[in-house]
C-alpha cells in the first residue's frame, strides 16, 4: 500500500473527529455490553420457566386424578338421594305402576323385623 501513497492526497480528519470517532466507540460497546447483559437475563429467566413448564404438567395431572378418585369415593359413599321423595333405611322399595296420574304405590320390605311400640299390646 505504501508504493501508491504518492498518488493519492493525504487527507487530515475533521476538528475534533477522533474524539467523535472514540467517543461513539465507547457508546458502541457500551451498546454492545447491554445487548449480552439482556441477553443473559433473558436466558436466565426463561430456561427456568421452560424446565418447569416441562416438568409441571405430570404432577399436575397426577394431581387432578387423585381429586377426581377422591370426588367420586365421596359421592360413592355418600347415600343417593332418591329422585321420588322416598327414602327407605334398613330395607328396599319398588315403584308400582297406578292407573291414577298423582297415584303413586311402592311396595316397601325392611331388613329389619319391626318392633311394636311400647304400650301397643
Amino acid at each position: 500500500m505504501r508504493e501508491l501513497q504518492h498518488l493519492l492526497p493525504e487527507l487530515e480528519p475533521p476538528r475534533g473527529g477522533l474524539a467523535r470517532l472514540r467517543q461513539r466507540i465507547a457508546e458502541t460497546d457500551s451498546r454492545h455490553r447491554r445487548g449480552w447483559r439482556t441477553l443473559r437475563w433473558s436466558l436466565a429467566v426463561a430456561v427456568p420457566l421452560l424446565v418447569l413448564a416441562a416438568l409441571l404438567p405430570a404432577p399436575v395431572q397426577r394431581w387432578q386424578h387423585t381429586h377426581a378418585l377422591t370426588r367420586e369415593l365421596r359421592a360413592a359413599m355418600q347415600p343417593a338421594a332418591p329422585s321420588n321423595g322416598l327414602r327407605v333405611e334398613n330395607g328396599a322399595a319398588l315403584s308400582l305402576p297406578s292407573g291414577q296420574v298423582h297415584v303413586h304405590l311402592y311396595l316397601v320390605q325392611g331388613t329389619t323385623p319391626l318392633q311394636p311400640a311400647p304400650g301397643s299390646r
